[in-house]
């Protein structure tokens, strides 16, 4: 099976995993797949997260265009707004697992976690939101409210002195950055499993 390939090579993501979902489930790869029903369940599992959180990834994007802060029900509008942030944070966090169980279930050798902007946005994800008062055990991050809006924030980061770091966090770079990424790996996927196919198969 061919892909086209568009501007920048990033393919979207749903249509890259119903090509992967096509080619698992012909008929001599999916047996082999599913002597192992454990390991099957798992691949259908990964197929089905990394579409669902591109779903949901791309209604967030579709949430901010309609977003408006402003003076009035301030405190209400700053908790959508990490709210959305939060949530886009954390379902990438988990495309990215998802990605990462699929590889390994069809031994495609990519360590995803290795990934410099894949390991970005999981370092951002855990120090924002998933562990900001004791990161690492050495560092105390905070999202400055003030900053905070639908797109992104400032995140500052204490050490053990008066010292800290400022990042300028924008949800839509990250976003770009990591269907980048995986659009890669699963075309990486798609042209190993290509590699494997039975002639006799037939999608």
């Amino acid at each position: 099976m061919l892909i086209k390939k568009t501007v920048g090579d990033t393919l979207p993501l749903c249509e890259l995993m119903g090509t992967i979902r096509d080619l698992v489930n012909e008929p001599s790869l999916q047996d082999s797949l599913m002597a192992n029903i454990r390991l099957w369940n798992i691949i259908t599992s990964a197929m089905d997260a990394v579409e669902d959180t591109d779903l949901a990834i791309e209604a967030y994007l579709h949430s901010i265009n309609r977003f408006e802060l402003n003076d009035e029900n301030y405190s209400l509008q700053k908790g959508m707004a990490y709210l959305l942030c939060s949530g886009a944070l954390q379902t990438m966090f988990a495309q990215q697992d998802a990605a990462s169980e699929l590889c390994k279930c069809l031994s495609i050798k990519v360590n995803i976690f290795k990934e410099p902007k894949l390991h970005d946005i999981r370092e951002i994800r855990n120090a924002s939101i998933g562990h900001p008062t004791e990161h690492k055990g050495k560092e105390s991050n905070f999202i400055i409210q003030h900053t905070l809006a639908p797109a992104g924030f400032e995140l500052w980061s204490f050490g053990d002195g008066h010292e800290y770091k400022i990042k300028h966090v924008s949800l839509l770079d990250l976003i770009a950055d990591q269907r980048k990424c995986l659009s890669n790996i699963l075309q990486k996927i798609i042209k190993e499993l290509n590699a494997k196919r039975n002639p006799n198969d037939q999608l």
